[in-house]
């Protein structure tokens, strides 16, 4: 490696991989000038197609009923960006769909002519996701900034910042929707405004799309100070509605991507984290139901259960919550009395909660029942977890083992 993250020239290092619509194998190949996506066959791993970029490829992309691959594609000959649709069977590309591009210019900055300093850049873009409908969803930035000075002094400045949500058919049809836009246009010298960052986006259960995104408030002369402050968007039918989070903000990076800070739980409540902070909110009552800290380390996402629960993973450990916020870690092994690890089938049946109270600043656990088969032996096992042991020896949990974030 001659740079971070960059292999040296004629390389390339694999970034990410997700399965297709055909049992194939997608794989995001990043060279030290411009990327490939290409796409390994299921029978023996040979390459189905690959498409070569003149530039970037996002790592994040989404594959819809027919197998076609949405990816975001940025180039710097010429200065843009797009989302691309390609051809999940040959790779080749079925639609190009173009961004507004950003730009900052100062009109006049050598003081004694009207020379023009213009700075052109692709518009960045969230995470894509398809609908059920087939559609595909992602969010655009637009940011664009003028400066007028006349003999070295500033005479007027133009800000414009909006978030647009692209909507992408099945059959290449587009639909642009500004939900997000602020605009400052004043005479005398530049004044800092506040600005809207794009990020993940996923369906929300009932039809709709649920946009996360960011927001910074760049302070106030003698006033407020800056801030920033992870916000949602709702999209359904009846219309828009907006959110603030308790979170500062999304990622750590403003402009960073993210596509895994975001899941729906059973009855499409939304799980979301942005690492340091995990939360449950209503998204039909715009109401936040809980928030936990993890007490060391970052929250991951791993996928929601059956009864409004969800898996996160934290500092290493699997941590499970149910739908009221109350955690508790998942070993991976538990002991027998035999003293061996038994595997057990996940799949888990619900029972009364436990009679017994529990300690002071505990939580209650529900009791979870399952059979742990072994060479045709069935015991009766009480586990919380994917590994379990026998009634005989010592549950996976007891009262004891729960504690709360």
């Amino acid at each position: 490696m001659s740079a971070p993250g960059l292999p040296s020239d004629g390389n390339s290092i694999l970034l990410r991989g997700s399965g297709d619509r055909f049992g194939g194998l997608l794989l995001l190949e990043r060279g030290r000038f411009r990327d490939s996506l290409l796409d390994l066959r299921a029978a023996d791993g040979t390459e189905s197609w690959r498409y070569r970029s003149a530039g970037r490829l996002s790592k994040n992309w989404t594959v819809n009923q027919s197998g076609d691959v949405g990816i975001v594609e940025t180039l710097t000959k010429p200065i843009s960006a797009a989302l691309l649709v390609l051809n999940g069977k040959t790779g080749e590309v079925r639609y190009r769909i173009p961004f507004p591009v950003s730009s900052s210019t100062i009109n006049g900055f050598k003081c004694t002519n009207t020379n023009i300093l213009s700075n052109l850049r692709p518009s960045p873009a969230g995470s894509v996701f398809t609908s059920d409908d087939g559609n595909m969803y992602l969010q655009v930035e637009i940011h664009v900034e003028s400066l007028v000075m006349d003999n070295c002094k500033d005479k007027q400045y133009t800000v414009d910042n909006s978030l647009a949500l692209l909507r992408v058919t099945p059959t290449g049809e587009t639909e642009w929707k500004t939900f997000q836009h602020i605009h400052s246009d004043a005479t005398g010298s530049f004044v800092p405004q506040p600005r809207v960052f794009a990020g993940e986006s996923i369906p929300d259960g009932f039809g709709g799309v649920l946009a996360a995104w960011t927001y910074a408030f760049p302070g106030a002369a003698g006033g407020q100070k800056p801030y920033l402050e992870a916000r949602l968007t709702r999209f359904s039918p009846s219309g828009q509605r907006d959110f603030s989070l308790p979170m500062p903000s999304w990622t750590e990076g403003l402009a960073g991507l993210f596509d895994q800070n975001m899941i729906l739980g059973e009855g499409n409540a939304l799980y979301a984290t942005n690492g340091p902070i995990l939360l449950r909110f209503d998204i039909q009552a715009g109401e936040l139901s809980w928030a936990r800290h993890p007490p060391t380390a970052g929250v991951k996402l791993q996928h929601s259960t059956s009864g409004g629960g969800l898996l996160v993973s934290n500092a290493g450990r699997l941590v499970y919550f149910d739908a009221n916020g109350n955690g508790i870690d998942l070993p991976w092994t538990v002991p027998t009395s035999f003293g061996r690890r038994w595997p057990c089938p996940i799949r888990f049946i619900r029972s009364q909660p436990r009679s017994s109270a529990s300690a002071p600043g505990r939580t209650t656990l529900l009791d979870r029942q399952l059979r742990c088969s072994r060479r045709r032996r069935s015991q009766r096992a009480r586990c919380f977890g994917l590994l379990c042991s026998p009634i005989l020896a010592l549950p996976c949990f007891t009262q004891d083992a729960a504690r709360r974030w």
